[in-house]
């Protein structure tokens, strides 16, 4: 059987869960379902959404949570900004929310879906939703090089303008089918990194461009004061910069506007001993904030 996902500040964040009273609980990024197994276990949840735009990890969470959910519980294959739109509109709400912005091993570890330079035979996919029309393979070979420049720059990949053009430069002589082949034309211009693998960020870049990641986040964000019951609680893990700083920004603008109240002054991370046990919860960055009671919902 495969392993489940390993869920990263998991004690941490059930400190931010209510504690007298059975709450709403709604999972906006299920995943494999390692969180939402941790917080029905230990905490008194009445009522469970799970919202997930990958339907492998989504069937994965429905399997693995089936004996801890509680009577009212719904699974909903979607990206959770379409759902967090339909929810405001339905004046849904809910008491603890989460956000959780990591890669599953799900998606990781599987090369067929090519989200990882390590499978060098892997397609170039990195869709979450096997559906959508995007992948990096249809990007590779329809932006222009200034789409492509434009694209690295926007996920802070050194030397955007040299990627792009040693892209366009290769795939003149031979398309650009697999990792090996996205490697083999970067190669030249990769800037080495010591604590990074050179394309690390090339890859979290197209996988960004491939998801809308960062105008979903900043969209579901915008939302969050009506997503949230009075005093419901968010819970946003990040785990690159360009995340947590578009969290941290959002949250802040809110305070200002009076719609919620940041708990967490800096962001928290693992533990020595969790990055030991779990080499994924490394860069994660927790940033938790509530609405205040006299937030109202938007008409």
């Amino acid at each position: 059987m495969q392993q489940l996902h390993i869920p990263v500040l998991s004690e941490v964040l059930s400190s931010f869960l209510p504690q007298d009273r059975p709450f709403s609980y709604l999972d906006c990024t299920v995943g494999c379902g390692g969180h939402a197994r941790h917080i029905l276990r230990t905490s008194s949840v009445r009522h469970f959404v799970g919202v997930d735009r990958d339907p492998s990890a989504l069937e994965q969470a429905q399997r693995a949570l089936y004996s801890d959910l509680p009577e009212l519980y719904s699974f909903i294959h979607s990206d959770f900004a379409s759902f967090s739109e339909q929810a405001v509109k339905k004046g849904q709400s809910f008491d603890f929310l989460l956000l959780d912005l990591g890669m599953s091993s799900l998606q990781l570890d599987h090369p067929e879906r090519g989200f990882s330079y390590r499978f060098r035979n892997a397609p170039l996919d990195m869709r979450m939703n096997p559906h959508d029309p995007l992948s990096a393979l249809s990007i590779l070979q329809s932006y222009s090089e200034r789409e492509l420049s434009d694209l690295f720059f926007r996920g802070e990949v050194p030397r955007s303008r040299q990627l792009a053009r040693a892209l366009c430069i290769y795939r003149k002589k031979k398309p650009i089918e697999t990792v090996e082949h996205l490697l083999e034309a970067v190669h030249p211009v990769l800037k080495k990194n010591r604590s990074l693998h050179p394309a690390t960020l090339l890859f979290q870049a197209l996988r960004m461009e491939v998801n809308s990641e960062l105008d979903q986040l900043q969209s579901t964000l915008s939302l969050l004061p009506q997503l949230l019951s009075p005093e419901g609680v968010a819970a946003i893990l990040s785990f690159h910069s360009l995340e947590d700083r578009m969290v941290k920004h959002s949250l802040k603008n809110q305070q200002q506007k009076g719609d919620l109240a940041i708990l967490t002054k800096k962001p928290l991370g693992a533990s020595s001993e969790e990055k030991r046990k779990n080499k994924r919860s490394r860069s994660a960055k927790l940033r938790v904030a509530c609405r205040l009671l006299h937030t109202k919902p938007l008409p």
